[in-house]
């Protein structure tokens, strides 16, 4: 396991055994501890200033206990033995006095995926705040050099984030992987007759190698708000927005919400009764690839599969 990280997989493990083995002491039916840890780097920029410099370095233990038919959830950023057996005791005393819940319990058995794909997903960035900076501020230096008209930001940021969960419950489950996430960002203004037009652009990547120069960031983001064709790269620039703009209509956000187990079981979704029914037009397709290594999406998709054990890679 990578030295960015005060506990080993091994170590996180024991956290959440030490959960689950309280759980049972209780009297739970069965239970789920999730432990995680991540560090960070966030530098902001305004008009190549520095703005914000943050350093973070998060941890927590989430347990869910349940008893029959009643669930209780509770979570704590301390380690300790006892601060592990009040969370534990706190989400007992929660699931002894919550209503039946006919949904609540883990999965099946023949569900949990016990060996899953190596996806890829871990690929620290070893910048420091100096880099950080100094990339900030390139990204909006290369900006304001479009054109005349870029008079102004909102500003650059350079974000990094790395971090690792374990995931276990009581039928013998254990499911853990590292990630990471980084990105460069920058919000260009520009001003002109008819008034002032704000834009923006990013770049994200699982690996840092495959993020765009900071240069390219600053160019793409300043050339549509400035209105500057200025050859092939401000004309990439317009077309890839355009791309954006039709993307910003997939009504993702939506569809996620709908499809929530809990929206659906409380017939609050409107995805209710929709099993096998058309939700878009014939022409219209969608695919999901959860085994795509080293993809943007895929902690989220990733961590879901492991978490509700429902999809089988």
């Amino acid at each position: 396991m990578s030295s960015l990280f005060a506990f080993s997989t091994d170590a996180v493990a024991t956290l959440a055994d030490a959960a689950l083995a309280r759980a049972k002491e209780r009297g739970a039916s069965d239970a789920a501890a999730e432990v995680s840890e991540s560090v960070g780097l966030s530098v902001s920029t305004r008009k190549m200033k520095v703005e914000t410099i943050e350093h973070t370095r998060d941890k927590g233990l989430s347990v869910t206990v349940y008893m029959g038919g009643g669930a209780g959830t509770r979570r704590t950023s301390d380690f300790a033995a006892g601060a592990i057996h009040e969370a534990v005791d706190a989400a007992y005393n929660i699931a002894r006095f919550t209503a039946e819940d006919g949904a609540a319990g883990l999965p099946d058995d023949d569900t949990f995926e016990r060996a899953p794909r190596d996806l890829d997903l871990f690929h620290p960035w070893d910048i420091d705040t100096d880099e950080g900076i100094r990339i900030a501020q390139a990204c909006e230096r290369a900006a304001f050099a479009v054109s005349p008209q870029i008079v102004n930001s909102e500003g650059a940021n350079v974000y990094t984030s790395s971090g690792h969960f374990v995931l276990a419950n009581t039928r013998g489950f254990v499911g853990a992987y590292p990630y990471s996430r980084h990105s460069i960002s920058v919000s260009p203004i520009a001003r002109d007759a008819n008034g002032m037009q704000r834009d923006d652009w990013y770049t994200a990547s699982r690996v840092p190698g495959e993020l765009a120069t900071p240069e390219r960031v600053g160019d793409y983001a300043a050339a549509p708000c400035a209105g500057a064709p200025f050859g092939a790269q401000a004309q990439d620039a317009q077309g890839a927005r355009l791309v954006r703009s039709a993307a910003g209509l997939w009504p993702g956000r939506q569809l996620r919400a709908g499809g929530e187990w809990r929206c659906v079981v409380s017939q609050a979704s409107f995805l209710v009764d929709a099993l096998d029914k058309p939700l878009f037009a014939d022409h219209i397709s969608v695919h999901e690839d959860l085994t795509r290594r080293a993809h943007p999406g895929r902690r989220r998709s990733t961590k879901r599969a492991y978490a509700e054990c429902a999809a089988r890679w």
